[in-house]
């Protein structure tokens, strides 16, 4: 007698060897439409969201007015006026523009310059026990360089008790604005100028004599004067 399989067989298999591997199959399709869909939701999110573009604001001009022109105050130039001090002759005899004390034909030589003296003049000094003695003359420039000269250390005054006076530099400045007198300053070989040089000393002393300074290498010439 025939005795029946209890699991019959489909192509080589049993019935729940099919249903186990139709379950995987099934299963595996549901993994990979799963997987599509995933795989899409992620390439929508991961496109660049189109924002609106940024367009200038509205932009409405605000018309200013111009400020009013207001014209400037006319300023009127005053010219200030300095009075120089008249100046009081003291009780001594002073040589003036119009009589000045001639030393003619006295003429010196220092170094590489000579000095050609005019006239000599006694000016007020700055109070009445001082005396500006005024030395005017031609300067030439006897050397082979340009130059400028000034009489400090170079031309002494002498008074009679032998005292010895510099150039005043400050006095001699005035000088040269108060008669119109040229600076000897940058001369050329040759070139003369008139000049003046200013010494201040006691009203005291009357006789004076003109010597070198320690600057001075090479001298010539006697000049001495005294005042009236």
């Amino acid at each position: 007698m025939q005795t029946k399989s209890r699991n019959p067989k489909v192509l080589g298999m049993t019935v729940f060897q099919l249903s186990v591997l139709i379950g995987l199959v099934l299963i595996l399709c549901v993994a990979i439409v799963l997987g599509i869909l995933i795989i899409s939701s992620n390439s929508s999110l991961r496109q660049p969201i189109l924002s609106a573009p940024n367009l200038p604001p509205t932009f409405t001009p605000t018309y200013t007015p111009y400020p009013t022109y207001t014209p400037l105050p006319t300023f009127t130039t005053v010219a200030q006026i300095t009075q120089e001090p008249t100046l009081t002759h003291l009780n001594v005899p002073f040589a003036t523009p119009e009589n000045p004390i001639i030393v003619k034909g006295s003429t010196i030589r220092l170094n590489s310059w000579m000095f050609e003296i005019k006239e000599i003049r006694s000016d007020p000094g700055k109070d009445n026990t001082r005396q500006l003695i005024v030395i005017f003359g031609n300067l030439t420039n006897k050397g082979t360089q340009t130059d400028t000269f000034t009489p400090l250390f170079k031309i002494i005054l002498k008074d009679s008790q032998g005292r010895l006076y510099e150039a005043d530099f400050g006095a001699g400045f005035d000088v040269i604005v108060k008669y119109d007198v040229e600076t000897p300053a940058m001369m050329s070989p040759e070139a003369s100028v008139y000049t003046a040089f200013a010494y201040d000393l006691p009203v005291s002393e009357k006789s004076f004599s003109l010597v070198s300074g320690s600057l001075i290498s090479s001298w010539s010439g006697d000049v001495s004067f005294t005042l009236p």
